[in-house]
């Protein structure tokens, strides 16, 4: 009997494709997080502006 596993690809046999998938969605969710946090930060932490006249 010969197993299954020895006639997988090397992409296959370590789950390559399932682990840069998974990377690429966890960088892209971080980088839209980061930049979601950034506006809402500088919106709220803005210096109101005093109107001298």
């Amino acid at each position: 009997m010969d197993p299954y596993g020895r006639k997988q690809s090397y992409i296959e046999y370590y789950f390559l494709d399932i682990i840069a998938i998974s990377c690429v969605i966890f960088l892209l969710s971080s980088y839209i997080g980061y930049k979601i946090l950034k506006t809402v930060l500088r919106c709220c932490c803005r210096s109101k502006k005093v109107k001298n006249e």
